[in-house]
């Protein structure tokens, strides 16, 4: 076969030869068609040697047998034939000598008829034909003994020493060698036949092994043709594929072969022309984010390890921004206006970038920003303020408008930094960044080890924290509410903490925001849920009448967040009206519809609802409208405020919830003073340090202390 590519590269179309299925239906029908020759010459052969042998043996054995029969008569016929013709007896046994002769006779003519019968088809009848003759004439002769005997002249001759039946007698054994004459004939008919059975028999081994060797030769040049035309070419394909990212020029010569593979060869060399076309692509693509087309991970890394590797470079900085509560917008406005934000960030970050920056997409909403510095470090800290300030403006997202909030974190090499130290320097941005979202988010952290000391990365919190439910790794802490008026204990607030091994016990601000990132809050969630309803069914005196559980978006988002709340209150046999559910504002108007049909949901199962932190988040007083709630929980913020303005909006907000019916709960009471002040605005219930702090539930058993606190004028 010539060679596939022209001087162009481009391909021709391989010769027509035979397909591979018809070379192979020509092997299966040689090897089969040997088979069948064999088998069907063995069996032919051997039937009809069988066959034949079967009558011959079997003719020859009955004849044999009428022989048999004939000489026995002929021996039966001596003694009664001796009788009658000497009359040795007398008259009385001449008589029975007689009659004895005469059955003998009649055996004697039916074995002759059958010998004759059996014989009749074969050369040894003629044989025969003396024997009955001379029986004849034995019976002719032995007529005349009665005369003789009659006369008295037998006994003269017999006396003389003559004896007139000598020549009868001699008839009588003449027939008996003519029956040897003719067993030795059929014993001789009987030879022959085995001589030919043998003779068939080493004709059919001979045919057989014949056929064998046919057979053989058949397959060896099948296997011939096969070895030339399929593997030999297939070969030949596995060296080209080796050579497939070879120089140009690639092509495929297969010689003969079945028409498939040379087709093969034809695709393999149009596919080494698409592979080496798409080569550069494959290599641009392998650094490059498909949604945003900036760098990705791998090729920040390599332009981090270049910069650190740069003599020229005094140190490096590197920004490490994540964006703030970017998993609701995937999971209220789902994943399509997601990516469409992560690229209006990353055309933001691109402009906003100094020159000689590489800004790259991690992964997720990850960002990343570096840069080297060599006289100016501060240059570093611009970047950081030029990247959070662009991104500070909203933008329009599906129809609707979303904001935009960016936690930044900075870290600088040190002098004589090199290559080895990049991982170490991308961490400790990421470190700063993870410490930015625990200090509110929107803003920048830098790096320093004296003030942050040792922490762990944010992205070992995620690797640790998505385990911790099912370790045991995670605890409940109480804080009371008790009633400002009369000092009642009414209920308690469910806290998580996180006792981790390498960390120790861990409030939620340290893992709640890696929690609603990652999407282990919902798993969180759940297992604080069935674990509130669990501790208030075993220990009802120590927490209340109530207990109260906060809700993330991501949970009041969940279809499915209603059978969990039932089942939990289910399995622990706890009154629905003893939990209460406490949300935010931020997560109840992430998608304000599908918030209210869930509260709904709730409430019609007995639960209650409380907004937490009211006051501080969105359109405060039309959310209360129109949401389904029982309780308001004051922001500390209002709590903390003693000036007039202050006080009035804490009136304000009092007024607002008596006149919904909703039940007002004081966060955050620290001191007497604030304590005072609450008391003044009527009845109200309350939480905070200066009645209890957050503690285990075997804690909550000396309730009279924080009573005779919240009693306390």
């Amino acid at each position: 076969m010539p060679d596939m590519t022209g001087p162009t590269g481009a391909t021709s179309r391989p010769e027509r030869g035979p397909t591979l299925r018809r070379t192979w239906s020509a092997v299966i029908a040689s090897f089969l068609g040997a088979l069948v020759t064999v088998g069907a010459v063995a069996i032919g052969a051997t039937t009809y040697q069988q066959a034949l042998f079967a009558r011959t043996t079997t003719a020859l054995e009955e004849q044999m047998a009428a022989v048999i029969e004939l000489e026995l008569v002929i021996g039966d016929v001596e003694d009664p034939a001796s009788g009658v013709m000497y009359a040795v007896g007398g008259p009385e046994q001449y008589a029975n000598q007689q009659a004895a002769y005469a059955e003998v006779v009649a055996r004697m003519d039916a074995a002759f008829d059958n010998l004759e019968a059996e014989l009749a088809s074969t050369g040894t009848a003629a044989m025969l034909r003396p024997a009955r003759d001379a029986w004849e004439d034995f019976d002719a002769d032995l007529a005349t003994a009665p005369g003789y005997v009659a006369s008295g002249e037998i006994f003269v001759l017999l006396q003389a020493g003559n004896d007139p039946f000598n020549a009868t007698w001699r008839d009588l054994t003449d027939a008996r060698r003519t029956l040897t004459a003719v067993r030795a004939e059929l014993l001789a008919d009987l030879h022959v036949s085995i001589h030919d059975s043998q003779i068939m028999q080493r004709t059919v081994v001979a045919v057989v092994i014949g056929a064998v060797v046919i057979g053989l030769l058949t397959a060896l040049s099948a296997a011939q043709r096969m070895r030339r035309r399929v593997l030999r070419p297939i070969a030949l394909l596995q060296t080209a594929a080796r050579e497939l990212h070879g120089a140009d020029g690639f092509s495929v010569e297969l010689g003969e072969s079945v028409r498939e593979l040379g087709e093969l060869g034809l695709a393999l060399s149009e596919t080494a022309v698409s592979v080496r076309d798409s080569q550069d692509r494959l290599r641009d693509q392998a650094l490059t984010d498909d949604l945003t087309g900036m760098p990705n991970r791998k090729a920040f890394g390599q332009a981090l390890h270049a910069r650190l590797a740069d003599p020229t470079i005094d140190r490096v900085a590197v920004l490490f921004l994540d964006l703030d509560d970017f998993k609701d917008i995937n999971d209220t406005m789902g994943h399509a206006a997601g990516d469409q934000l992560l690229t209006v960030v990353a055309e933001r970050l691109r402009r906003a970038a100094p020159n000689g920056a590489v800004v790259a997409r991690l992964g997720g909403d990850e960002f990343a920003m570096t840069l080297g510095l060599t006289d100016d470090p501060a240059i570093a800290s611009r970047a950081a303020l030029d990247a959070l300030e662009a991104l500070s403006s909203g933008t329009v997202i599906a129809g609707a408008e979303v904001d935009i909030a960016c936690s930044i974190g900075l870290a600088i090499s040190a002098l004589g930094a090199g290559p080895g130290d990049a991982e170490e320097l991308l961490g400790n941005a990421d470190f700063a960044m993870y410490t930015a979202k625990r200090q509110g988010k929107n803003r920048i952290e830098i790096y320093a080890p004296g003030l942050l000391g040792e922490r762990p990365s944010r992205a070992e919190l995620r690797r640790d924290l998505s385990g911790a439910a099912a370790r045991d790794e995670l605890v409940l802490h109480y804080q009371p509410v008790v009633d400002l008026t009369t000092g009642t204990l009414l209920g308690a607030e469910a806290l998580v903490r996180w006792d981790s091994p390498s960390r120790g016990l861990l409030g939620p601000g340290e893992f709640i925001a890696v929690a609603e990132d990652t999407g282990a809050i919902a798993g969180i969630g759940a297992w604080v849920l069935d674990r509130a309803c669990r501790d208030l069914a075993a220990h009802p005196e120590r927490l209340g009448g109530w207990v109260s559980v906060n809700v993330s978006g991501a949970q009041l988002n969940d279809g499915g967040f209603v059978d969990i709340v039932r089942g939990a209150l289910t399995r622990h046999g706890v009154q629905p009206v003893a939990l209460v559910l406490e949300l935010t504002e931020a997560a109840a108007v992430t998608n304000t519809e599908l918030a209210v049909r869930t509260l709904q949901a709730l409430r019609a199962l007995g639960v209650r609802v409380a907004l937490d932190d009211f006051g501080t988040g969105f359109s405060s007083l039309s959310y209360v409208a129109d949401l389904p709630l029982d309780v308001i929980k004051i922001d500390r913020a209002f709590v903390a405020d003693a000036r007039p303005s202050g006080q009035a909006a804490l009136e304000a907000i009092v007024t607002l919830g008596r006149r919904l019916g909703l039940v007002l709960i004081a966060e955050g009471i620290e001191t007497i003073a604030e304590l005072d002040r609450l008391r003044g605005h009527g009845e109200m219930a309350g939480q905070g340090y200066l009645l209890a702090r957050p503690m285990p539930l075997e804690a909550l058993t000396d309730q009279e202390s924080l009573l005779e606190l919240a009693t306390k004028s």
